[in-house]
């Protein structure tokens, strides 16, 4: 097995752990911020003609929907914000929970 698939592998194990969702990548080396709506979704980039490939719909291999952007970064500072019910973490991902653990209510 060459170095490309072991790490590929690697990845697919790893991201057996975690549960979908929707996902935001702010580049500053290449300059590019990237929304995806879901990361269960397989998908593929769109680049718009006349805009000198800066932008890109991110769309979903099997229906086509749009479930993304890729954009241009022009701003450094993010600031979010969201509604009640919404949950948003920082550099990290939605890990699964064990199943195999049982939930206890000792203090």
């Amino acid at each position: 097995m060459n170095n490309f698939e072991e790490i590929f592998n690697e990845l697919i194990r790893e991201s057996n752990n975690y549960l979908p969702c929707a996902s935001m990548w702010i580049d500053k080396e290449n300059n590019r911020v990237e929304l995806i709506l879901d990361t269960s979704l397989s998908q593929y980039c769109e680049w718009i003609k006349g805009e000198g490939a800066d932008i890109s719909l991110i769309r979903d291999r099997e229906t086509n929907k749009v479930i993304g952007v890729n954009l241009p970064l022009y701003n450094t500072n993010f600031s979010i914000f969201h509604t009640e019910g919404i949950k948003v973490k920082l550099n990290e991902g939605f890990e699964k929970k064990n199943k195999n653990l049982k939930e206890t209510n000792d203090a």
